[in-house]
């Protein structure tokens, strides 16, 4: 998952080993083989904001790449999804059975289509 690697990467270089070790145990849980229980995942991402806020406070990331990092957790594993997986507030056309996520990377707006398989 990019997310990971990107918070390694945003981490100042002297700190990057021992942050490394603790997000061993986010992903574990997040990313691990099989999925994890919703209030779990919960949880864990919750707990992972924190960390990422705790490392924002004490200047070990700074405050552009803490926000984008906060937002990519809440996107990930935070946001309500329906039975189909799409976000709760914009679920599938019943034509196409597809949704869809509009974002902004670098100031581009960019449209995140996940097609469904029906």
């Amino acid at each position: 998952m990019r997310t990971f690697d990107l918070i390694r990467d945003a981490v100042l270089p002297d700190f990057r080993d021992r942050v490394a070790e603790y997000l061993v145990q986010y992903e574990t849980v997040l990313l691990g083989e099989n999925p994890p229980d919703p209030q779990l995942a919960q949880a864990t991402a919750n707990q992972l904001r924190g960390y990422l806020r705790g490392l924002n406070t004490t200047r070990v990331l700074g405050m552009a790449d803490w926000e984008e990092l906060d937002r990519r957790v809440v996107n990930t594993w935070l946001q309500p999804r329906t039975s189909t997986g799409c976000p709760a507030d914009q679920p599938p056309s019943n034509d196409f059975l597809y949704c869809f996520r509009i974002r902004k990377d670098a100031g581009f707006a960019v449209i995140v289509v996940v097609v469904l398989s029906g």
